[in-house]
């Protein structure tokens, strides 16, 4: 397919929100000179439109849409932007992830599920797009298990999302990052840093997709991630890999999975995110409701508070608020009902888990982390905003990679901590204001002073602003977001 065919066919259904990145102001300052070492490589795949998210029956605008990233892929076909990128999107380039690659980080018995999920989907109606629910997985447990663990009543509820083409669209989004592994590491390849433009997102997805202490899988299915970390540690044995996330929610999918399965392994995760947690009514913490402060030798974990914290009354601690002190707008419900929960989450969500690698069918084996207790300490001083955000990446998690020495580092790159993305908005407030100097910044530092020769990006969050006018989500922030995250990745003649 030519790159004429791909434009005239690949924006129906992107709207206002597709505007011409020449006119960015972020293109002009990142990509205008065209002076690269080497062009970026940007993984993509058509396969990832297939990950229907609207509810069969619904009219209801999810935010995690297909949309978003065909949208950001179309962008590096600009005249300015190609000068500095290379768009790949071929079958070849961008393979689907094998089953026994999946397995590597994911339970045998969260596999099977998927890919029986999968054949049964393809009996029902092709367009069929059900909620990801732990009502959903009970269907494929015995029926003693579904009386004991799953209730219509409280399991029924999920933000994710499954359609016929979920699996397919996971699957070709960790060969993505499998590739991208290959690309940095094998001497055919000059490249040392590569993009992979991937949904759905992953790093919520545990080695048996929910943990029992979260309310939803946060609209990932196969952790993409620790899918490549886990394909570079198999081909390279004995090489430090670096896991850095800064997507407003806390990765504790592959917080648990750094924990569990790589727990031998020269893994280090660190990630920095919102947090708040409300002592009276877990249901109401901000997801996942994990990522309290830790450090240790696996993982560095660093908690930020979300700018509506600053109106709780004085006396309240870090990282907790009291719903009656809070006094914000009423909510703008889209999506589901009109709780102050972001809508990332169901409040009547419980999740599920399996033992890694057990080969136990029970999806309640091994229900807590290996690690230390995660969601309890305090971070020595509260941190607020872009400025605390920043504050942590120079403090904690530069001098944390430093001490590491990794080889080889992956950007769990989220973009819903911009101002007022639908990620980080509850009730009308943005609990983080971060833009696209900030995400600029964060990249340059850890790709000039980790240590790491070796920098994969893997898209995780970013929604956009919801748009009452044109009834749809504004792209404009998270392309911007996204544009300066990739021109702090080229790699610039020296």
């Amino acid at each position: 397919m030519s790159t004429e065919d791909i434009d005239q066919a690949s924006f129906t259904g992107c709207g206002n929100s597709v505007i011409s990145a020449t006119d960015s102001t972020v293109c002009r300052k990142y990509f205008t000179n065209g002076r690269v070492k080497y062009k970026l490589p940007l993984l993509y795949h058509f396969d990832m439109r297939l990950h229907a998210t609207r509810l069969t029956g619904s009219s209801e605008m999810h935010q995690e849409e297909s949309r978003r990233v065909h949208l950001l892929y179309m962008k590096c076909f600009d005249a300015e932007l190609k000068k500095s990128i290379l768009p790949m999107s071929s079958t070849k380039s961008v393979p689907m992830a094998l089953r026994e690659q999946v397995v590597r980080v994911h339970t045998e018995a969260y596999v099977d599920f998927l890919f029986g999920l999968q054949a049964r989907h393809m009996e029902g109606p092709d367009n069929e797009v059900l909620r990801f629910s732990p009502l959903l997985v009970s269907r494929m447990f015995s029926p003693e298990d579904k009386k004991r663990y799953f209730s219509a009543n409280k399991h029924n509820s999920s933000a994710t999302r499954y359609s016929g083409g979920s699996l397919k669209a996971a699957l070709r989004s960790s060969g993505a990052v499998i590739r991208a592994v290959e690309m940095v590491m094998e001497d055919q390849f000059l490249q040392s840093r590569v993009a992979c433009l991937v949904r759905p997102p992953g790093h919520h997805a545990g080695p048996s997709g929910f943990r029992p202490s979260v309310s939803s899988a946060g609209f990932c299915l196969v952790n993409n991630v620790c899918v490549g970390v886990a394909e570079a540690l198999n081909k390279y044995p004995g090489i430090k890999i670096a896991i850095v996330d800064f997507d407003v929610h806390h990765g504790n999918g592959t917080q648990d999975i750094v924990d569990k399965v790589f727990k031998d392994e020269d893994v280090v995760f660190c990630s920095v995110h919102l947090n708040e947690n409300i002592p009276d009514d877990h249901d109401l913490d901000f997801f996942p409701g994990t990522g309290g402060y830790r450090n240790d030798e696996r993982v560095l974990s660093v908690p930020i508070d979300p700018l509506w914290s600053s109106q709780k009354e004085d006396g309240l601690t870090s990282n907790t608020s009291n719903e009656a002190t809070m006094k914000r707008p009423a909510p703008a419900s889209l999506t589901s009902s009109s709780s102050r929960k972001s809508r990332k989450t169901d409040a009547t969500d419980t999740p599920l888990i399996g033992s890694v690698h057990s080969g136990s069918n029970s999806v309640v084996d091994d229900i807590e982390s290996s690690g230390p207790d995660n969601d309890v300490a305090s971070y020595p001083k509260p941190l607020h905003g872009r400025l605390g955000f920043r504050e942590a990446f120079e403090k904690q998690v530069l001098p944390k990679l430093k001490a590491f020495g990794p080889q080889l580092l992956f950007i769990s790159a989220g973009f819903d901590g911009s101002l007022n993305d639908e990620g980080c908005v509850i009730e009308n407030v943005s609990g983080l204001d971060l833009n696209e100097s900030d995400y600029f910044w964060m990249t340059e530092l850890l790709v000039k002073h980790s240590g790491a020769t070796k920098v994969i990006s893997v898209l995780e969050g970013g929604y956009g602003r919801w748009d009452a006018t044109s009834e749809m989500y504004d792209l404009s922030a998270l392309s911007n977001n996204y544009l300066a995250h990739l021109g702090a990745l080229l790699e610039k003649p020296t």
